[in-house]
Parts: structure tokens; C-alpha cells; sequence
């Protein structure tokens, strides 16, 4: 069951909650289905999702903004996006890429560069381009390193990849594709693998792959190559590609989600709401909402426990629970801080329409909670937030609902 994480220290103005990065993936053990974790507790809150429909992605990543996941099909060289929640990949076209030699794919938190490492004989090629085109032109031959099999960009626009011949960590320099060792993984790792950034601490995590279904989350050390941390995945039985879900120069989100992934909208993704400590003033917490249906009007709702999986309404599920005295509130009160009404822009990212939002889109959240009572959110507290949504192009009257998140001040 997931739960609530605190965090020791305190801000000087409004109470700090505890920030976590979520890990998305494909478990290639069995029927390749999809996954969603994260780093504060990587075995406790991975859930599986559905099958990928014998799509054959060993290569995937999000974009510079970590709203859209790409993906390479290994066999067919074609480029599309993947939906965790629903497990489709949408192919968009065909790259020029060799069939069969894709293995991993990063972003350049530039917004505009991908590379590829892909299998060149008993030597790696590296590739740059661009996803949304399928068009990449290669950097030449990493001929000093055997067997990459996955890739990463930091913040700083820095690759590195691991093989599983040697077993060693390596930085690729971007421009002429030569490799360079760092050190050991520690690990005897085989067959598929994942290995990400986390773009908020520039950390380097990774899922790696013993064989027989035993693996291990972990954190690597870029100047050495060592393992920093670890988590044993042998309960879960996976091989997984993963990419972490934290945009360019973002923040990774406070709190812990749960109802997530929501049921998807009409626009065929599901509405994703994460929060920050970026609010001057209040509660301090700041919550945004993306993936939304456009034009469509939403508000936030705050309540005293979650519901996982829970209540059906209309397309969605309202997760704040409403029984053993537990009380969910709406913030659409007019006239104050307790208002958050908005609407998803051409983006599908939540506009605020009430001037209750510093950065103009989601919303600031106040101290005050609008259930009985008038309850103020403390340091030691903990509640949960979810936003609620119109969605007229899925029918009328329907509406839905973000995922959930609790977040412990």
C-alpha cells in the first residue's frame, strides 16, 4: 500500500513535504507490460500495468518536458510513443536507424536532441536526431566499448551508457561518439537494462538485470561507476527499461501518488497532477495538472484520506475517500484563495482562471481547507489532492479525474 513520506526539515514560511521522481517502464519478462514506480520506494510502489501488445521497445524516454514518452520498436526501427496506462504504442513512422540494433534512447534536456545507442556488430554505434522525425545521422563507432546497452543524458547534456560485456559504466562524448570507461557496476548484468537520469539531482538510476528474473533498483556513481544504492527487484521477477518522469530543469514533485494512472481522458492520456513547494505564502504547496482535455474546466478537491482505487464517477474515479468519517472539500469557493476553478489550455496544461495561481497556471494552496470546520494545514499533517474536470468531448456531461497525490507537511 503506498503512503505518505515526511520530511525533516521545515521551510522557514510553510511546511516542506518530501519529494519523490516517478519511474515508468516496460517489464520485457513474460508478456512486456508496463510499469510505474518511483524513487522514494521503488519495490513497495511498482505497479504493473497492461500488456504492450508485442511491441518489442527496448529503447524508450520521455521528452525534455516529461509530458510524452518515446520509444524505438527493436525489431521494425519504427518510432512512436507509448501510453503506460493503456500500454499502446503509437507508431509515427519508420527511422533510418538499421533494424534490430536499437538498444537505448535519451533526451537532451535541450529540447531538441535524441540519441540512440544501437548494436553495430561486436561494437556500438551512436546516433543523434530527432524523435519526432524518426531522422538521425550517426556520430560514429564507440569501438572501445562492447555491448552498450542502454544510454543517459544529465542535466548538463553529459551521455553515459553500461555494457553488459564488461560490466563498466562509460561517458560517450556527443560529438564524435568515443567512449571512455569509468568503473565498475559491481553487478554481473545480462540481457536488457534501464538506466535513466533523474533531471532534478542529476542522479543516475538504473534497473539492473542479473538473469533468472533477479535484478536490482539502483543509483550509480558517475565518477567511479559503483552502485550508491540499491533495491533487490528478484520479488517482482522483471528485466525492465525504464525512464524517469522529471522534466528539464524541473522540479520531481512532492508527495506520493496513488489512483495513478487515471482512467484516460478524451484526448486519450490520462490527467496527470503534480505538486511543488513554490507557493509564496499559504500552505506553500503548489499543484499543476497536464495531459487535460482543452477548454475544458476543472477545479482541485482536498480530503482527509485516500481511496485507491476508488469511487466510480462518470469516466473517472473520485480517489478521496468518503466513508469512516473521512470528508473531501472543493476548491471552486468564489471570491478568495479557496478558488483554483480553470481550464486546460491547447497543451492540456491547467490554466488558472481565478488569479490564485503565481506562475498563472494550476493553483497556490491555501492554508485554510474548505471542509466543516475550516481546518489549516499544519506542519506534521498530511492530506490529498486530486483535480476533478470536465470532459465534454468524451460525452455530455462526463467528466473525470486526475491521479491522486499525498502530501505530508
Amino acid at each position: 500500500m503506498k503512503k505518505a513520506l515526511s520530511f525533516a526539515a521545515l521551510l522557514a514560511t510553510a511546511p516542506v513535504a518530501v519529494a519523490q521522481s516517478t519511474v515508468v517502464g516496460i517489464d520485457l519478462r513474460g508478456t512486456d507490460h508496463t510499469f510505474t514506480s518511483d524513487t522514494a520506494d521503488f519495490l513497495n510502489n511498482w505497479v504493473q500495468g497492461p500488456d504492450t501488445t508485442g511491441q518489442v521497445v527496448y529503447a524508450l524516454d520521455f521528452d525534455a518536458t516529461a509530458t510524452t514518452l518515446y520509444g524505438l520498436n527493436y525489431n521494425t526501427s519504427e518510432y512512436g510513443t507509448l501510453d503506460i496506462a493503456t500500454g499502446v504504442f503509437t507508431t509515427l513512422g519508420t527511422t533510418n536507424i538499421p533494424l534490430s540494433t536499437a538498444r537505448g534512447l535519451t533526451a537532451h534536456p535541450n529540447g531538441t536532441d535524441w540519441y540512440v545507442i544501437a548494436d553495430a556488430g561486436s561494437d556500438n554505434e551512436l546516433w543523434v536526431g530527432d524523435i519526432t522525425t524518426g531522422t538521425f545521422t550517426s556520430l560514429g563507432i564507440t569501438a572501445t566499448a562492447q555491448s552498450l546497452i542502454d544510454i543517459a543524458c544529465d542535466s548538463q547534456g553529459n551521455l553515459f551508457a553500461h555494457s553488459i560485456t564488461d560490466d563498466n559504466l562509460y561517458s560517450l562524448d556527443p560529438t564524435t561518439a568515443a567512449a571512455t570507461i569509468i568503473g565498475p557496476l559491481g553487478a554481473d548484468i545480462n540481457f536488457a537494462q534501464g538506466m535513466d537520469f533523474d533531471w532534478s539531482t542529476d542522479t543516475l538510476y538504473a534497473t539492473l538485470y542479473t538473469g533468472g528474473g533477479a535484478g536490482q533498483f539502483v543509483s550509480l556513481d558517475t565518477t567511479t561507476g559503483g552502485i550508491l544504492t540499491t533495491v533487490a527487484t528478484d520479488f517482482l521477477n522483471a528485466e525492465m527499461e525504464m525512464a524517469m518522469q522529471v522534466p528539464a530543469g524541473g522540479d520531481p514533485g512532492v508527495g506520493t501518488p496513488f489512483c495513478d494512472p487515471m482512467d484516460i481522458n478524451s484526448t486519450g492520456q490520462s490527467t496527470q497532477m503534480t505538486g511543488s513547494l513554490t507557493a509564496p505564502g499559504g500552505s506553500g504547496l503548489h499543484l499543476e495538472a497536464v495531459n487535460g482535455p482543452p477548454t475544458e474546466f476543472g477545479y482541485f478537491l482536498v480530503g482527509t484520506a485516500p481511496d485507491d482505487p476508488g469511487l466510480v464517477i462518470s469516466n473517472g474515479r473520485l480517489c478521496l475517500s468518503i466513508t469512516g468519517g473521512n470528508v473531501f472539500g472543493r476548491y471552486n469557493v468564489s471570491g478568495g484563495p479557496l478558488n483554483s476553478i480553470g481550464a486546460f489550455d491547447a497543451s492540456g496544461v491547467m490554466q488558472n482562471l481565478v488569479s490564485t495561481s503565481s506562475v498563472g497556471s494550476g493553483y497556490d494552496v491555501p492554508s485554510t481547507v474548505p471542509i466543516p470546520g475550516s481546518p489549516t494545514i499544519t506542519a506534521g499533517s498530511t492530506w490529498h489532492f486530486q483535480l476533478w474536470h470536465r470532459d465534454t468531448p468524451a460525452g455530455a456531461g462526463a467528466s473525470n479525474f486526475s491521479n491522486g497525490l499525498s502530501v505530508m507537511f
